[in-house]
């Protein structure tokens, strides 16, 4: 009787937080889009390939500036294209890389972060101002876990390549948090 029990109270538990989940996303969902329409701001409307739409998406939209500001106002290139994602095979829309220094320490590689070598971003991401804005958060999320020392922490505890793709299921994350339904699947790949 008690295990019968346990497991539909656990059941139950199992429902009530998949609702809770859903309910939390569904919230966000409208976040960053609602941000930059407060700020009259049309989502939907294809930026120019400039760095003017990206300087107005982090000065207007409270999301964004906030995550400019902890990344220690990070500048961007601009690229015509980026190189293909080797796990999804699709071009990125941006890329985020760190300086990595590699020693040999006694016979073991050691890595080192020092910082941001470079943030770029493809003419492909400027499709919408949407498509803008979740990049652009989704690399500056790249580079406050590259300055806060996030980044090194998953080098030392899992070995570069696996704290690669530690660092984009955390970017990914905060794209789910701002409503970017795409990055569900796109989590997924690195998990």
């Amino acid at each position: 009787m008690g295990v019968r029990q346990g497991i539909i109270t656990s059941g139950l538990n199992h429902l009530a937080h998949d609702a809770y989940s859903k309910i939390k996303i569904s919230n966000f969902n409208k976040s960053l889009k609602q941000e930059m329409i407060e700020a009259d701001i049309n989502p939907e409307d294809t930026p120019e390939f400039s760095k003017k739409p990206i300087v107005e998406l982090l000065i207007k939209v409270k999301t964004l500036q906030n995550l400019w500001e902890m990344s220690n106002y990070q500048s961007f290139t601009l690229k015509e294209s980026l190189r293909k994602d080797l796990i999804t095979g699709f071009e990125k829309l941006g890329v985020t890389t760190p300086k990595v220094i590699e020693d040999d320490k006694q016979g073991k590689i050691v890595y080192r972060v020092k910082g941001v070598e470079s943030l770029e971003l493809s003419k492909s991401t400027f499709s919408s101002y949407y498509q803008l804005g979740t990049t652009v958060g989704h690399e500056l999320v790249h580079v406050i876990h590259i300055i806060n020392g996030n980044f090194q922490n998953w080098i030392n505890l899992y070995g570069l390549n696996k704290a690669i793709k530690q660092a984009e299921i955390y970017a990914y994350k905060w794209n789910i948090s701002v409503g970017d339904e795409r990055a569900r699947k796109k989590i997924k790949l690195y998990q």
